[in-house]
């Protein structure tokens, strides 16, 4: 049987996890490029899938502006996380997943 997926808090605090652990500019890409990590779900537990990894192309990130200093990233990708569209979008990729 199949779990739900995780609670906002829950996957908002894992993701915060990541971030403090690889730098918030690995979760994040100007619009046609890729960041260093996307971030997946398994089980309830978010996880960063690198580069090298087989579904690592069909993970979530945060799309940024080009340009961008070190602070305005973290910036946006907090207000990515905290905002909820980080994990609307997660639903979103995966309704079939929880709902189907």
């Amino acid at each position: 049987m199949s779990q739900g997926p995780p609670s906002q808090s829950e996957f908002n605090a894992q993701v915060a996890s990541l971030i403090e652990q690889h730098g918030p500019a690995s979760f994040c890409a100007p619009p046609g490029q890729r960041p260093e990590y996307t971030l997946f779900v398994e089980e309830r537990q978010v996880i960063a899938e690198p580069r090298n990894a087989p579904r690592y192309p069909y993970g979530l990130y945060c799309e940024i502006r080009t340009g961008l200093s070190d602070d305005k990233v973290a910036d946006s990708l907090s207000k990515w996380l905290t905002s909820g569209e980080a994990y609307e979008a997660f639903l979103g990729m995966n309704i079939c997943r929880y709902n189907c």
